[in-house]
């Protein structure tokens, strides 16, 4: 009477008895072992469990009644159906937590997942709950065992594959030829595979390099192909720079400014002027004569230039000198105002030209009023 658990009760007939004697009625008892004890039942067990039947013959007019001996018999428990309903698990890291799907039959328990990360040293270190990032991982699907059915387990192991880095490729790379990769930087995220390599075809070239993304757990570093336009190397030019000044001509006693109307510039630098130097004068605006004066501009980058201009200092003329004599105090009073600067010896010409035009003047005077008076003692 063994069997497995199979929901049906257990069935014990008269065709399983063997019967001498009384024709009367025949009933079966079922008692189930309850620790060291059997326990009475009302009806067939269909659990499993241990058990044992008893047989009851009611006696007849010619027999009396029998009781057979107890028949113990098992229900052993029936083994529960727990499966993963997908052939693997394996899959590209798409951000998503992982997923086990299983199917059970049978068993009231529900089943259980744990999952597992293969650490470097080759051991299964659980995890507190599924997984995400790549790996390799298993998981073990397990139920535990009930009143009717065993207990159950399976395993699966499976792999998280990094996925495909997005990136887009940097464009407009410019090089000049002869030049290194090393010279031409890449946008974070990407670098050479060889940085000494040297751009020597002129026209589009192409370069291996790697990308880097920034979750290198999830993603892969990958190889791509840049595309660089390999320029011919320029000479680079550096211009000389000019210095603009004319020759002056001024009169004897004038101020002379050196610096004054003289300008530089530099096609690279632009405006050199407060970078003008005098490296070369002697004018004397005290005599009359033909001086140099030479200005020398030196630009960033160490080029340089030179003008030397003639400056003639003439002489006053005869209707300069009866103007200055003239004007006396009031010439000088308005040289005061306009001029902020005059030599000493400008103020000592001017003064010695003034007295001899009075001088001068006064002497005329003195000759006409003589001769009137020489005249007049005649004409007595």
């Amino acid at each position: 009477m063994d069997k497995t658990y199979d929901t049906k009760a257990v069935a014990v007939s008269v065709d399983d008895l063997e019967i001498t004697g009384s024709k009367g009625k025949i009933s079966f008892t079922y008692e189930k072992k309850v620790g060291n004890t059997w326990e009475a039942m009302q009806e067939a067990p269909t659990g499993a469990g241990t058990y044992r039947v008893t047989a009851s013959l009611a006696g007849d007019n010619n027999y009396k009644s029998a009781v057979s001996q107890p028949l113990e018999f098992t229900i052993d428990k029936a083994d529960t159906v727990l499966e993963f309903t997908v052939n693997d698990l394996d899959k590209v890291y798409d951000g998503k937590t992982m997923v086990a799907p299983t199917n059970q039959v049978g068993n009231s328990h529900v089943r259980v997942l744990s999952w597992y990360q293969l650490s470097e040293d080759g051991q299964w270190a659980k995890l507190e709950k599924a997984p995400v990032d790549a790996g390799s991982y298993k998981v073990v699907a397990s139920v535990e065992a009930d009143d009717n059915y065993n207990g159950a387990e399976i395993e699966m192991e499976f792999e998280i594959t990094k996925a495909q880095p997005s990136h887009t490729l940097p464009t407009d790379l410019v090089i000049k030829q002869g030049e290194s990769l090393s010279t031409l930087g890449l946008p974070d995220g990407f670098t050479w595979k060889d940085d000494t390599q040297t751009a020597n075809t002129l026209g589009t070239q192409t370069f291996k390099a790697v990308f880097t993304p920034e979750d290198t757990t999830n993603y892969q570093t990958v190889e791509v192909d840049i595309n660089v336009d390999v320029v011919p190397t320029f000479i680079l030019v550096n211009h000389v720079p000019t210095i603009s000044a004319d020759d002056k001509v001024v009169t004897v006693g004038d101020k002379f400014e050196l610096m004054k109307d003289v300008t530089a510039f530099d096609k690279e630098d632009g405006d050199l002027t407060n970078k003008v130097k005098v490296i070369n004068s002697h004018v004397d605006t005290s005599k009359a004569g033909t001086y140099e004066v030479t200005y020398k501009v030196v630009d960033s980058q160490g080029a340089s230039a030179t003008k030397t201009i003639t400056v003639t200092v003439k002489e006053k003329t005869d209707s300069q000198t009866s103007n200055n004599g003239s004007s006396g105090t009031d010439q000088t009073n308005q040289n005061d105002k306009t001029q902020t600067a005059i030599q000493t010896d400008d103020y000592t010409n001017i003064y010695v030209r003034s007295v001899l035009s009075i001088l001068s003047a006064l002497g005329i005077v003195w000759t006409v009023i003589f001769k009137r008076r020489k005249k007049d003692n005649k004409t007595i």
